[in-house]
């Protein structure tokens, strides 16, 4: 064997890029397997990273011969010593092994589980509790167990004899990251087999307030090195004090470098005592909540003014659903003391009118480290909003605070009602020097009197040297052939076929011809949104790449 096969590190290289299929179709096509069966000498390496992330918990048990398995389409249970069942509708296999084949067959298998996880639901049980020849055997591949993903609904018994066989023990002690993803409140009773002291991530999908609150409360004992928690939980209410005690309980967690409080619809609102407790943390670089105005009281200032508070912040989201909360989502922003803000993303959830963006537009132009914000409006009553006749446009001269973020790089608004300012646009290029990205979605809605104006929005990315990326919508009555000088123009007769029927475009050409000043830079690459209808024809959409030809001239893709 070469010399260089016998450098650790490496073998872990190679063992990692063998790693091409997670569920393989057939055992001989498993490139990693070989590997590790190769020699001893590939084997350790090898099993380290075939057992480092599962995607599905039941390999751990096919790690001991005493199971058997309850097949849901049977009457009653099967048993069968060292019976490996495989989902032929999912792998293709269908095979079974015998409990006195050799160990060094038997190892094999338990390689094998290990990169296959995709089977039929069947429920798992041991006959007795393990043994200690059994839980050595068991503990030589679950040390090796960095990540586990336990996203099963189904209850296992065989769980309450591993719980029984390691009281007060993990059964993996090297874990480092787990995704909880079940509703089964049954399965929580066993989540401490999953909590070793080496825990830095967890992911909770699926469980109630109180199951979560426990949760937290057993982790304040067990994980006190906790980096990332994510957390989740669908359609519930929150009380008051269930929020506080949320909040206390993580801010315990001093190495706390993430925290999500993912929202769908009735989620987690954060309250103002909450707020004192997160901002207490000194690694939190991540931090995603949704403000409520009642849990806020938003009567009342939130007096967050220690320079201390959030030193470490990099990214941060917020979700807020009314005007009451826009006050409390700006004493937040301005409590942000880091020097690190990298990125924010604003997520209104209801009609978002300029009003609200002024006062929130000029905390974050302090922030000068800022490099990408991203407004978010998606609620669709803003349509119904803007057809109104008390719809207010956010004009572009709510934007001018965010010029002094000379570090911005990416900014994108989607959904908001946009009013644009020739003048104002042509200074984004002196202010923003190292744009690369401006994207304004096509859920956006463009006043009439300014569609003229995001002419001037293409202009300004001739003056970006670094721009890369431009996303803008189209409007059909935008630009005319003679308004374009020095442009080579494609075909006005050009058509493109929608919905199977012929479709005048020729205008969306002119445009094309428009933006030859913009994409006849080679790294630039762009795309415009366009609704075209005409001749009686149902409203279609159609996207037109622009791409620049080595002789200046420029060539289109259609999409439709």
């Amino acid at each position: 064997m070469h010399r260089c096969l016998l450098i650790d590190e490496l073998l872990r290289i190679i063992a990692y890029d063998l790693r091409q299929d997670v569920y393989p179709v057939q055992r001989e096509n498993s490139d990693l397997v070989n590997f590790i069966l190769t020699c001893q000498t590939f084997c350790e390496p090898g099993l380290d990273i075939l057992w480092d992330h599962l995607v599905d918990p039941l390999p751990l048990v096919h790690l001991f011969p005493n199971r058997y398995t309850l097949s849901p389409d049977c009457e009653e249970s099967t048993r069968a010593t060292g019976e490996v069942i495989y989902d032929s509708d999912h792998d293709g296999l269908d095979s079974e092994s015998s409990g006195d084949e050799e160990e060094n067959s038997d190892g094999e298998r338990s390689i094998q589980s290990a990169s296959l996880s995709v089977r039929r639901q069947r429920i798992y049980d041991l006959t007795s509790i393990p043994t200690a020849a059994q839980w050595e055997r068991f503990d030589y591949y679950a040390r090796r167990i960095k990540r586990l993903d336990y996203e099963l609904d189904v209850y296992h018994p065989y769980l309450s004899k591993l719980a029984q066989g390691r009281v007060g023990r993990a059964l993996l002690p090297n874990l480092r990251c787990l995704l909880w993803n079940t509703t089964n409140v049954a399965l929580f009773d066993h989540i401490q087999l999953f909590l070793p002291k080496t825990l830095i991530s967890l992911k909770v999908y699926g469980l109630t307030t109180k199951t979560s609150l426990r949760l937290l409360e057993l982790l304040s004992e067990r994980q006190p090195s906790l980096e990332m928690f994510h957390f989740s939980h669908g359609n519930l209410d929150i009380t008051h004090k269930e929020a506080i005690t949320f909040s206390s309980l993580i801010s315990q967690y001093t190495n706390m470098h993430s925290l999500v409080v993912e929202c769908h619809l009735n989620t987690f609102p954060i309250s103002k005592d909450a707020l004192q407790a997160l901002s207490m943390l000194p690694h939190l670089c991540r931090l995603w909540i949704e403000v409520d105005s009642e849990l806020m009281d938003s009567s009342m200032p939130v007096h967050i003014d220690d320079s201390s508070k959030f030193p470490s912040l990099c990214h941060f989201t917020v979700i807020w659903r009314n005007n009451l909360s826009t006050r409390a989502v700006d004493t937040i922003i301005k409590s942000i003391h880091s020097r690190k803000l990298y990125s924010v993303l604003l997520y209104p959830r209801f009609a978002f009118v300029e009003a609200n963006l002024v006062d929130i537009v000029s905390s974050l132009s302090h922030h000068t480290s800022l490099c990408m914000l991203r407004i978010l409006h998606r609620d669709p009553m803003i349509y119904r909003h803007h057809a109104g006749t008390h719809s207010t446009p956010i004009a572009t001269k709510a934007l001018i605070p965010l010029f002094r973020l000379s570090n911005l790089e990416i900014i994108v608004l989607e959904g908001c009602i946009l009013d644009f300012t020739g003048s104002l646009i042509k200074d984004m290029a002196t202010s923003w020097p190292r744009l690369q990205n401006i994207r304004i979605k096509e859920r956006n809605r463009i006043c009439p009197d300014s569609r003229m104006d995001v002419l001037d929005l293409m202009h300004f990315a001739t003056q970006c040297p670094d721009i890369r990326d431009i996303s803008i919508p189209f409007y059909s009555d935008l630009a005319h052939a003679e308004d374009i000088p020095h442009c080579t123009l494609p075909d006005p007769d050009s058509t493109v076929v929608v919905d199977g029927t012929w479709a005048d475009v020729g205008e969306l050409m002119y445009t094309a011809a428009f933006l030859h000043t913009v994409f006849c830079k080679p790294h630039i690459r762009g795309h415009i949104g366009s609704r075209i209808s005409g001749m009686g024809l149902r409203e279609a959409r159609m996207w037109l790449t622009i791409r620049p030809n080595d002789d200046g001239t420029i060539r289109w893709e259609e999409r439709v």
